[in-house]
């Protein structure tokens, strides 16, 4: 199907789930009192404008919609003077939108005040992420996949449950404000920059739906369980200095981790014939450089004479047969 949905005048009043994923339609138009279903998806479509049609520059509430899935438009212009009065979960992932992610989100508590669930994944979105208290309804934020960059913010909802950032710029550490978050069950953090020293201790034994702390820094001691990690040996790692050595570094260095009493690690002392080098390297002492040369040393002479012998050897042999030959 191709060209204008219209949404008519308590058209679709009888409908509750409308599925039109997969098409080719261009814009959505309605009217005064028009009646939307209560899911609306509209997925891989071509759909730029969303508009009251019949008074454009005035336009009307939209009313009854709760979810409304809009992904893999790439033309889509999103109305900002349009009052989604009912909204709770809108989709924008992959639909080309760009500049700046704050001016998007500040949509929000003025025209979507009841959104709960707010997809904006794989776009070109940039600047940080601002606090996220504009809306007390906010249970779900899906940002991956975009070009955000900064550190994340210091307060959030209090409903916050789901907090998906994966595959952006942002640096930093973890802030308290989403340490005590309650209900936080589902966080992906991985290919970011984000690093700490050490992990909430609220999030050690807190049962995760789904955890992944793939981070380009992987830091934080004690890992919660749960959570996906990389370079990890046991889910156990060894950090020190702003997250600059991870375990399998230690053990590279010939150093082993150490687990202290306040939860933080640090790499232990070099093993026997091994000088410390920084705060986790080593590096063979002079003990070890003297012993090495002495060992070569003895293994060339002993060789030197096992050749020496079978050249003696060999030639005692020859002028023997040569001695014979002169005889006969």
């Amino acid at each position: 199907m191709t060209g204008t949905l219209w949404i008519p005048s308590n058209g679709t009043n009888q409908i509750q789930n409308l599925w039109l994923s997969n098409n080719q339609f261009s814009q959505i138009c309605y009217e005064l009192n028009s009646v939307f279903p209560d899911t609306l998806k509209l997925s891989n479509n071509r759909i730029s404008l969303i508009q009251d049609c019949q008074n454009p520059m005035f336009p009307s509430d939209v009313m009854q919609l709760t979810t409304f899935d809009l992904s893999n438009n790439p033309h889509i212009n999103f109305p900002r003077d349009i009052f989604f009065r009912t909204l709770q979960e809108l989709t924008l992932s992959n639909c080309s939108l760009t500049g700046p992610l704050r001016e998007f989100l500040t949509l929000i508590p003025g025209f979507i005040p009841s959104l709960k669930y707010l997809d904006v994944s794989s776009n070109s979105l940039t600047g940080t992420i601002p606090n996220l208290d504009f809306t007390s309804s906010l249970t779900t934020l899906v940002l991956s996949n975009n070009s955000i960059s900064g550190t994340l913010p210091s307060i959030y909802s209090k409903q916050l449950q789901t907090l998906l950032i994966s595959n952006n710029n942002i640096t930093g550490s973890i802030p308290s404000g989403l340490s005590n978050l309650t209900l936080l069950s589902k966080i992906d953090f991985s290919n970011t920059q984000i690093c700490s020293q050490l992990f909430p201790s609220q999030w050690i034994d807190k049962q995760w739906v789904s955890c992944n702390l793939q981070v380009s820094h992987p830091c934080g001691i004690p890992v919660p369980s749960g959570c996906l990690l990389n370079d990890c040996v046991d889910t156990l790692m060894c950090f020190v200095d702003q997250c600059a050595s991870g375990f399998h570094q230690c053990q590279h260095n010939f150093r082993t981790c150490i687990q202290h009493q306040n939860w933080s690690y640090s790499c232990g002392d070099c093993p026997n014939y091994y000088r410390t080098n920084g705060p986790y390297k080593c590096l063979p002492s002079d003990k070890l450089i003297i012993t090495i040369s002495v060992t070569l040393v003895i293994v060339f002479a002993f060789l030197m004479i096992v050749i020496i012998i079978y050249f003696y050897i060999r030639n005692k042999k020859l002028g023997r047969i040569i001695e014979s030959y002169i005889c006969k």
